[in-house]
């Protein structure tokens, strides 16, 4: 079975998702070239370096603190940003008469709140494994004295 989207359909014009492709690569890109230049010492970490990239030290001391508050809290955060985020999507889509994943135009916004809520949920449950392991080796690794 062959599945051919329909992106029109699905509410984005070409223009919008080009922009959308084009800005998700960059800041890809841009986030691995600084890791990159980090790491071999070619330039020094500093706030906007930050980020997109945590040392290791800054790191260690970041997730301690993230990790006494507690994963809930983490977890709330998560979400009401992601919330945030896809709720001015929402009204951007809404303002340009534009619908979201195939849903009436009037139910943008609220498709677009109920995503915000998925997709901070994933991305925290996921974020917290992934930091968690992270700062597990980094500490094992600070205590061995490597």
């Amino acid at each position: 079975m062959i599945v051919i989207l329909d992106w029109e359909r699905l509410g984005f014009s070409m223009g919008l998702l080009k922009i959308l492709v084009i800005f998700i690569v960059v800041i890809s890109g841009l986030s691995l070239i600084l890791q990159y230049l980090i790491k071999t010492n070619k330039i020094k970490p500093s706030k906007v370096s930050r980020i997109f990239h945590n040392d290791d030290e800054s790191f260690i001391r970041s997730w301690k603190k993230v990790k006494e508050k507690g994963m809930l809290r983490y977890i709330i955060k998560n979400i009401i940003t992601y919330i945030i985020m896809m709720g001015i999507m929402g009204i951007f889509f809404t303002l340009n008469k534009l619908s979201m994943y195939g849903y009436e135009q009037v139910q943008t916004v609220f498709v677009a709140l109920i995503m915000g809520v998925m997709f901070g949920l994933m991305n925290s449950l996921i974020g917290w494994g992934l930091n968690s392991d992270r700062y597990s080796e980094l500490k094992e690794k600070v205590e061995n004295g490597n």
